[in-house]
């Protein structure tokens, strides 16, 4: 006889949908007795669920509480299927999440069994509709497979959370072995970009107090003095996605060097592709975003890229001689020094920006040419290495 069974949800749960909040009325719902949980409050990783958000409900103010013991698990949007969290206390919960109850089977070998590859295959199969999701009448004819006692499903849920634990405690120590490279990768770039590779040298006071003293052979530069500024293109929506290619915002942002190939496609004229060219030695800033921490993060051109154009929410800044070299600008403006600049001076509205203005008035260190190039290959080779380590 089999041990197993396949069961539909309907006989093993109670399930159910959550209700909504309007915006305007988030205000009325605080320091209530049971907590309120958004979508972005269930964790994708191990299931845990962020209770103190803010928002909290009354008992007596109509909303479906999912009680303790229940997974929770979104069934509309983009995190259908992939968000699943389990309660260690009653909860009421946005529409688009979906509480599934055990009655019949151990609490936690539900919660497991939803996070289960033969499971998230079947929800998949069924993901419908505009905005992608699962209805509750197709969610309840879903299948799983459940061991015949009670004792079993206990012991196997028993087994995968120790398991679990034990790998989230070693995710978690790499991860902090990771930060640290990260941090350290990002603390050399800092210190070579503005003490140079000889720890000897003569040293003198740049004139600026967030650089403090330089090398006596290096010089101070404005970066309005070292080349032009220019903000990208804005075209409306339906110009994107053929066309010329196009340098993003994440094109920048998560580069250190511009790629070769740019992520997106314009329909942009010959006008514009001449205005807002992107050529070796360009230097782009990102210009614009919801918090200040995306905002000044800079990528170099390394190679032209034909018939491209840039983003309007960057900044171009393309040097009029050799003077910074691009393969030293690609480490000096991602220095600390810099964002602790920009964070100073930037002003944070509804939205952080990075004025053409501003970037003008920043200062530059200048070392010798060929100085340029040792503490870029020096970089390089670090860089890689800790990268390396880093993949590992």
């Amino acid at each position: 006889m089999n041990k197993s069974s396949e069961i539909k949800l309907k006989y093993l749960a109670n399930i159910f949908t959550g209700n909504s909040i309007p915006d305007d009325k988030k205000g009325d719902y605080e320091g209530k007795e049971i907590p309120y949980i958004p979508t972005k409050e269930l964790c994708l990783e191990n299931g845990a669920i962020n209770y103190d958000n803010g928002l909290s409900v009354d008992p007596e103010d109509g909303f479906k509480i999912a009680p303790s013991q229940s997974v929770l698990m979104c069934i509309e949007g983009g995190s259908a299927g992939k968000k699943i969290g389990f309660t260690d206390r009653p909860v009421a919960f946005v529409n688009k999440l979906c509480c599934l109850h055990a009655t019949t089977i151990h609490q936690r070998f539900l919660y497991h069994a939803l996070r289960s590859k033969d499971f998230t295959d079947q929800f998949y199969l069924n993901l419908g509709g505009l905005i992608g999701g699962v209805s509750v009448s197709t969610l309840r004819n879903l299948y799983i497979t459940v061991p015949k006692t009670m004792e079993d499903q206990a012991a196997i849920s028993d087994l995968i959370d120790k398991k679990c634990h034990q790998i989230d405690t070693l995710a978690s120590n790499v991860q902090q072995q990771i930060e640290k490279l990260k941090e350290y990768k990002q603390s050399l770039i800092t210190e070579i970009v503005t003490r140079g590779l000889n720890p000897d040298v003569q040293m003198k006071d740049s004139g600026v107090d967030w650089i403090g003293e330089i090398p006596e052979q290096w010089s101070t530069l404005r970066v309005k003095y070292i080349g032009e500024t220019q903000n990208g293109i804005s075209k409306g929506g339906e110009f994107f996605g053929s066309g010329y290619p196009f340098v993003s915002y994440g094109d920048v942002y998560k580069n250190i060097e511009l790629p070769k190939i740019a992520s997106g496609l314009v329909q942009s004229t010959e006008a514009e592709r001449e205005a807002y060219s992107v050529q070796k030695g360009d230097i782009f800033f990102t210009r614009t975003s919801e918090t200040i921490e995306e905002v000044g993060f800079s990528s170099v051109c390394m190679e032209t890229i034909e018939d491209a154009t840039f983003a309007g929410f960057l900044i171009r800044l393309r040097p009029f001689n050799d003077a910074l070299t691009p393969e030293y600008a690609k480490y000096y403006f991602r220095g600390e020094h810099i964002r602790k600049y920009l964070v100073k001076e930037m002003n944070l509205v509804t939205r952080a920006s990075l004025g053409q203005g501003l970037l003008k008035a920043m200062t530059v260190l200048i070392p010798p040419h060929d100085e340029q190039l040792e503490i870029a290959s020096y970089l390089d080779e670090k860089c890689i290495g800790i990268d390396k380590l880093i993949s590992i």
